[in-house]
Parts: C-alpha cells; sequence; structure tokens
C-alpha cells in the first residue's frame, strides 16, 4: 500500500497492547511519552478518524498522518505524506517584517510552528484566555489583538473544516500600521503639492482676467473724466 500511493509510511497498532508495525515490519512497542503519546490521546478520544502531524525525534522529517481507529476492536492503522512541501509553504509566507503563519488543531494545540519548543503547547499559554477563545472560533476568519513582551500584536486566524485545523497569522501591530502611515504620509504630501499647484495656477489665470479688467476701468475713468484719447484701441 504504501509503495503503490508513495505514502512515507503505512501503519497498524493493537489498541491494548500498543504494538506498532510500520510497512517494514514490527518496529516498537509504543510507550505513553513525549514520543508515543499521541497513540494514547487519540485512542481515548473516542474520535474513529484524526489528521495529525507527527515530527519524528532527533530528526527534521514531518509528516502528515490520516488515521482510523476501530473503536469497538483493537485496530488502528495510519498512512503519512510527507509534510515538507507545507512546511515550506507555510515558512514562505512574510507579513510585514517579522509577522508568520502557523498551525493550530481545533483545541488550539500548537501542531506546527518555526519555534519547536512551542509544539505541543496551547495558544492560551501564549495570547491569554480573551484572545484565543476569539481565535478559535471555528469560522472563515477572526481577528483580535494580544501583548506580549510589551509588544501589540495582531492575530487571525482561519479554520479548515476538512481538517479540523485553524491557520494562524500574527504580525506586530506596528509594522502593519506603518505602511499604512507611510501611505497617510504620501497622501499628504501630494494634497499639498497639488494644492499649491492649484493655488499658482489659479492666481495666474485670475492675473490674465483682472489686469485687462483693470486697465478697462481705468480708461472708462479717464474718459469719464474727459482726459480719454478716444483713438485708443480697446485691447481683445
Amino acid at each position: 500500500v504504501a509503495k503503490e500511493h508513495n505514502f512515507s509510511k503505512a501503519s497498524f497498532a493493537d489498541r491494548q497492547t500498543g504494538n506498532y508495525w510500520n510497512q517494514d515490519g514490527f518496529l516498537r512497542q509504543l510507550k505513553n511519552d513525549n514520543a508515543d503519546g499521541w497513540f494514547y490521546a487519540y485512542r481515548d478520544s473516542g474520535q474513529a478518524t484524526s489528521i495529525s502531524i507527527y515530527l519524528y525525534p532527533n530528526s527534521s522529517d514531518i509528516d502528515l498522518f490520516v488515521n482510523f481507529q476501530q473503536l469497538n476492536g483493537r485496530g488502528l492503522a495510519g498512512i503519512a505524506k510527507s509534510f515538507e512541501e507545507v512546511v515550506q509553504l507555510l515558512n514562505s509566507f512574510k507579513l510585514e517584517q517579522s509577522g508568520f503563519v502557523y498551525l493550530i488543531n481545533s483545541d488550539g494545540i500548537i501542531t506546527l510552528h518555526k519555534d519547536k519548543s512551542l509544539i505541543g503547547q496551547h495558544i492560551r499559554e501564549i495570547y491569554g484566555d480573551a484572545a484565543s477563545n476569539s481565535l478559535l472560533n471555528q469560522q472563515a476568519f477572526n481577528l483580535t489583538d494580544t501583548l506580549i513582551e510589551d509588544e501589540k500584536l495582531l492575530v487571525s486566524s482561519s479554520f479548515i473544516a476538512s481538517a479540523q485545523w485553524f491557520v494562524v497569522a500574527q504580525v506586530p501591530e506596528t509594522e502593519v500600521f506603518a505602511s499604512i502611515n507611510e501611505a497617510g504620509i504620501q497622501i499628504i504630501l501630494w494634497t499639498v503639492f497639488v494644492a499649491v499647484i492649484s493655488a499658482l495656477v489659479a492666481f495666474f489665470i485670475a492675473r490674465s482676467i483682472t489686469n485687462p479688467i483693470a486697465r478697462l476701468s481705468e480708461l472708462f475713468l479717464q474718459m469719464r473724466q474727459g482726459k480719454a484719447d478716444l483713438s485708443y484701441r480697446l485691447p481683445e
């Protein structure tokens, strides 16, 4: 099965004993520790299926596992594909200067993060209760702000129903509004420039109109006083 579908792993486990096999044969008996705790958490979850990300101990390899278990039986099977391309895609996202994106599950547990020490932690430990509750709404887009080490952050989340995950984006507020403030300054400068040019143009247009009128007014005044030269030709 693994070769036919190009899976990185195909596995089977006994839900009672924890004995674990993959495509190469018997591997080990799973222990309820940091490396194999996923098995016991999933086994006791009461859910028939699960999608999870697994980082292999002492390795940079990351696999995406799709698992199925017999809730009333002993079998637990899983298949895995390399998640490296998705990891590269997430790491390639750049939000302003220091913003980034990462993945959490529907319970708020961090499953994939550029800081590997945070994997397995709940986002509540990072953002606090209020911000975490807002981010865990299972809808297309959530946005909140929070304060970490005196730095205000804008954090958004988007729920992926098919995987029961959230994609979370985090970026400092100052970086977001820096570009907006810069654009605002540019708009003000251009507005002042256009206003000055418009005023100059209006001034010269006004002079071109008022000067001939002033000359005509002076001429009519002279005519009224009997001092005008009647041979004077009015300008067009």
